[in-house]
């Protein structure tokens, strides 16, 4: 979303953009769902790249993982049943840069968003996973396709116990940013979600401070630099 890329630099991005961030280091707003993301990943491909990287917020399915947990994925489970592991020796430096910030636990990537507690913990006993997001499944599938090393970071935002309204998430538009128009109309339909919004946006406060603290420490590649240390087992 643009709040996650507003993260790593200040200048504006387009969807489908990339832009060099640092020697080495290129990022792409790529906006929500699974073919935005697909699409994402393979023109970063295209464009040379030697890893992937997802970064942002993610739903929660655990309740030993409130708003603001710092998640690096274990692997990318898929509702079909595939299963990705990410890059073990990237995942070892990033750890060693956040003194252990990080816990590490399998991340559902879904087509949909999970609006209910009841369908979070339905998600959790079938996959094992600890939280959800749109966009990690399909990077997963090309990283894999193109045996690209994948690290996934995710903060949880909306915690396991939350509701996301259906008519809140309509309001939104693909870079994950209100709709003035249709935000105001969703509010006058169901002015019963203004009291939910406090809420929601504490919580996605909290999974941002979560981001920012892991980058600060880790710069804009998320330790793949230090990766080959890992590798040496230094």
């Amino acid at each position: 979303m643009a709040s996650e890329a507003k993260l790593l630099t200040r200048d504006p991005l387009q969807p489908g953009q990339s832009r060099l961030l640092a020697p080495g280091v290129r990022l792409l707003l790529s906006g929500m769902g699974e073919q935005a993301a697909r699409n994402a990943a393979r023109q970063l491909v295209d464009e040379g790249v030697e890893a992937l990287a997802v970064i942002g917020v993610a739903g929660g399915l655990d309740s030993d993982y409130p708003a603001g947990s710092v998640i690096c994925a274990s692997e990318i489970c898929t509702p079909g049943g595939q299963r990705h592991p990410t890059d073990a020796a990237w995942r070892q430096a990033l750890h060693l840069a956040t003194r252990g910030q990080c816990r590490v636990a399998p991340l559902l990537g879904s087509a949909v968003a999970l609006s209910t507690p009841a369908a979070k913990r339905d998600a959790a006993h079938r996959h094992g996973a600890v939280a959800v997001d749109m966009e990690s499944g399909a990077v997963a599938a090309v990283a894999a396709a193109h045996d690209k090393p994948l690290l996934v970071l995710r903060t949880i935002a909306d915690e396991a116990g939350d509701i996301l309204p259906e008519a809140l998430q309509r309001a939104v538009d693909p870079l994950g940013q209100p709709r003035p128009w249709p935000m105001l109309a969703t509010l006058l339909r169901h002015p019963g979600l203004i009291t939910v919004l406090p809420g929601l946006a504490r919580r996605m406060r909290a999974a941002t401070r979560g981001l920012q603290q892991i980058i600060a420490q880790t710069g804009p590649d998320l330790a793949w630099s230090r990766r080959q240390h890992a590798l040496r087992g230094g």
